[in-house]
């Protein structure tokens, strides 16, 4: 539909849109009746609050995800680290610029020095900018971010 542009294509998307979006629903209210009309005096109440998150989108109980390298999990946090280390290092590398780009970024940065000095006057801001900090204190700041998440 956004690659040709035409109309026609648009309309088609909407139409096919609809009709999924339908027999989703429509299965989503036969499977939440089939599980309402299994339900006794004897189920359980977090059964049926479990299978309303569900059924609302929401993980009632998460799995452990595991990250595969060359088709193994890994399973260790500091496995896991080297491994999107290694990740990040090889998307982020030199090797995936082009040819005339690395010939740009070698020469701005052999006869160009001085755009990588850093030579802004020291004022309060900056020193609070270019201040260390140590782990206790990420910790301490990514736990507040997650108690002040936009859920």
């Amino acid at each position: 539909m956004n690659r040709t542009k035409n109309i026609d294509d648009c309309i088609e998307y909407r139409r096919l849109k609809s009709i999924a979006q339908r027999v989703i629903r429509t299965t989503a209210r036969q499977h939440w009746q089939n599980f309402c009309d299994q339900l006794t005096n004897r189920s359980r109440l977090s059964t049926v609050w479990n299978m309303a998150k569900k059924m609302d989108g929401v993980k009632s109980n998460p799995t452990s995800k595991f990250l595969l390298e060359n088709g193994k999990p890994v399973e260790l946090n500091k496995d896991k680290a080297e491994v999107l280390a290694r990740a990040f290092a090889s998307v982020s590398s030199t090797a995936n610029y082009s040819a005339e780009f690395q010939r740009h970024k070698n020469d701005i940065e052999q006869n160009h020095p001085d755009l990588f000095t850093n030579d802004i006057p020291d004022t309060e801001m900056s020193k609070h900018l270019n201040k260390e900090f140590n782990r206790q204190e990420l910790n301490q700041a990514t736990t507040q971010l997650k108690k002040n998440n936009s859920r």
